[in-house]
């Protein structure tokens, strides 16, 4: 057995003991002041148990009625039917259905986060100090049940975390609650009616026009995009792969009103800013149901209409879509905004691949060339393809100008020095030459499906440079020096 070992008390000396007794007299004197004092503001910002913070806990299909009083216009009032909230006295309106079913859930499912003051019927007075009297926004709660509530929210609580102070009526301690708390029930009237969503797939889109603010239009090739307005040229596949990224992501924000000659005078509709316009390929889509089996769809042909009014604030401004004005915010309209289609352009207008050529027909002064371009697969001495270690078939290029053979490597050497140009300016307008304009050079560039071919022309300007044309008009002005290269043919 371990030893133990033992200490002696010492004896209390009789000065000790008139200290202790006055110590305890001290501490029952400042127990009593603290339990007959008068209740006053605590701020105790100690977060007390989980279960301690549910203020509310109740089943959603026991709501029966909720009021709303938001900060940013009048009271308007829900009631629950067919398990789901509807305006009361037009059970028939469109109300966002993921508002209403966040609202639902918070006038049911209140937790707080912390509790920051305890107050008496004296001290009602310092709710102001939390913007709770009057309250920032508040819901009238009564259950089917008979039990009636109300969740009154008020400012910002001084947190690093955005926190709301808030009090349920019977309670009178003031708690802070989440910004989803207030998020669900501090929202307006105007912003309750359902916003229709563009369904825009880029993939489906086939021509895109932009008016009233430009005069923009393009069209889908299969060798790319084409802008046709204000005059044809190539356009740059990474700037239209981002056009179409933005398209598919329009939202509209709030709804405004119904369309009409009155609401668009109103929200400047009447001469819009912007008009977008975008038409649809027909499309055949397949999608498998629950047993595995493909279904197919047949869509149509379609167009979507987006017209851009005044403006509803800073950040945001009026839409018109499918009958109904809405507001969308400047960052998610910024690509329609500040629109420019000279960041569009192409950096070449030769913008068919040496890969995706059917011919190229060439007249200079005094020469011309008919060159025509076709891939023949390899061969292997057993007659099997030649394919490539990703097992991809291996094609030769065979090009012939006017009967006669010219090697693969000059022309494709000649075509990679035209799409190497540079040195071409920007036009503040297009120009079209006159009718007795003669070209220094003319060259025909036809893809391998022998539709849409380019045909570009250069005209001599007063400045010593070359209009480019490109079917008729030109939007930019070369160096002299391009109709030289145009001429170079192998």
């Amino acid at each position: 057995m371990k030893p133990v070992r033992t200490v002696q008390r010492r004896p209390i000396r009789r000065k000790g003991q008139l200290l202790l007794a006055s110590g305890a007299l001290l501490i029952l004197a400042v127990c009593l002041y603290l339990l007959t004092r008068p209740a006053a503001v605590t701020n105790d910002t100690t977060t007390e148990d989980a279960a301690d913070l549910t203020l509310i806990d109740r089943d959603e299909s026991q709501l029966a009625r909720v009021t709303v009083s938001p900060k940013r216009s009048d009271a308007y009032a829900l009631v629950w039917q067919e398990d789901r909230l509807k305006l009361d006295g037009d059970p028939d309106y469109p109300l966002r259905e993921e508002n209403m079913k966040v609202l639902a859930y918070y006038v049911t499912h209140l937790t707080a986060d912390t509790v920051v003051a305890t107050l008496d019927d004296a001290q009602d007075d310092e709710l102001s100090e939390f913007g709770l009297s009057p309250a920032v926004c508040a819901a009238d709660v009564v259950l089917s049940t008979g039990e009636t509530y109300t969740i009154a929210l008020g400012n910002a609580a001084p947190m690093d975390e955005v926190r709301y102070y808030a009090r349920v009526s019977g309670d009178r301690r003031v708690f802070t609650v989440t910004s989803d708390v207030m998020d669900a029930i501090n929202v307006p009237f105007y912003a309750l009616h359902s916003v229709t969503r563009p369904a825009i797939d880029g993939d489906l889109v086939d021509r895109i026009t932009i008016s009233e603010s430009v005069d923009f239009q393009a069209e889908r090739l299969d060798s790319g995009w084409m802008m046709t307005r204000p005059a044809s040229f190539p356009l740059d596949g990474t700037a239209m792969s981002a056009l179409l990224t933005a398209l598919g992501n329009i939202r509209f924000s709030t709804w405004t009103a119904e369309d009409s000659m009155e609401n668009r005078a109103q929200y400047g509709l009447t001469s819009p800013v912007a008009t977008l316009s975008l038409d649809f390929a027909a499309s055949v889509v397949t999608v498998p149901n629950e047993e595995g089996e493909t279904l197919t769809f047949h869509l149509p042909e379609s167009n979507i209409t987006i017209l851009q009014g005044g403006a509803y604030s800073e950040t945001a401004d009026y839409y018109l879509y499918n009958g109904d004005i809405m507001t969308g915010t400047v960052v998610t309209f910024s690509f329609l905004r500040n629109f420019d289609w000279r960041t569009m352009l192409a950096a070449t207008p030769f913008a068919y691949e040496l890969n995706n050529l059917s011919a190229v027909d060439v007249d200079a002064v005094g020469k011309s060339a008919r060159y025509r371009v076709r891939y023949t697969e390899r061969v292997l001495p057993n007659n099997a393809l030649e394919t490539d270690e990703n097992g991809n078939i291996l094609y030769d290029l065979r090009v012939s100008a006017e009967g006669r053979t010219v090697t693969a490597e000059a022309f494709s050497a000649y075509y990679a020095s035209l799409r190497a140009l540079s040195g071409a300016s920007l036009l503040d307008v297009p120009w079209t030459p006159s009718g007795d304009a003669v070209p220094s050079a003319q060259i025909t560039v036809t893809p391998e499906n022998g539709e849409h071919p380019l045909e570009l022309a250069l005209y001599p300007s007063e400045d010593g440079r070359l209009y480019l044309t490109i079917d008729g008009a030109a939007i930019l002005t070369v160096p002299a020096a391009w109709a030289e290269a145009v001429s170079a043919f192998p």
